[in-house]
């Protein structure tokens, strides 16, 4: 498992957080969140365009 996994899990469980709202619309609508995930969703996003 390595660290984009890793930052992939803990934007899984932050969605979940947001009661299955969709995730990136959540994450900037909560800044507390958004701060929290800037790293995973920006790993998130790059994994989507690998």
């Amino acid at each position: 498992m390595n660290h984009t996994d890793i930052y992939i899990f803990i934007y899984i469980l932050m969605c979940t957080a947001c009661l299955g709202l969709v995730c990136v619309s959540c994450l900037f609508h909560e800044p507390s969140l958004k701060q929290n995930a800037e790293h995973s969703r920006f790993s998130y996003k790059a994994r989507l365009n690998a």
